[in-house]
């Protein structure tokens, strides 16, 4: 019995750790680009010295951050600037509607707001 304890707390942790990782990649990606530098969780491509408008101006960015994480929720849409079930949000005036099927480097529109 003791041994089963032992292995379910050590799956338990191992869950508790796998999601706080991904929790983390979502923290830090919400941004316009990674925090950490190295833009794994941000964009593709784009360079920490680019704006708002240099990196919204390009809808290629548009990927599933989830498959950089390895986490497993990979039904997010990842538009430069916010992480996102696939509907349209807001980010800084900035309008990002990704399309319903989630396929990766994909955005329908990416737009200013009037």
């Amino acid at each position: 019995m003791k041994p089963f304890i032992i292995s379910f707390l050590i799956v338990g942790f191992a869950i508790v750790i796998y999601a706080e990782v991904c929790t983390i990649g979502i923290k830090y990606s919400n941004g316009y680009m990674s925090q950490t530098g190295d833009n794994n969780g941000g964009c593709f491509g784009i360079d920490n010295s680019q704006s708002i408008s240099q990196i919204i101006a390009d809808p290629s960015v548009c990927y599933r951050l989830f498959q950089v994480f390895g986490c497993s929720r990979k039904e997010y849409c990842h538009a430069c600037g916010t992480t996102t079930f696939p509907h349209n949000v807001v980010v800084s005036s900035i309008l990002i509607m990704c399309n319903s099927s989630s396929v990766p480097g994909n955005c329908t529109q990416v737009q200013p707001l009037m």
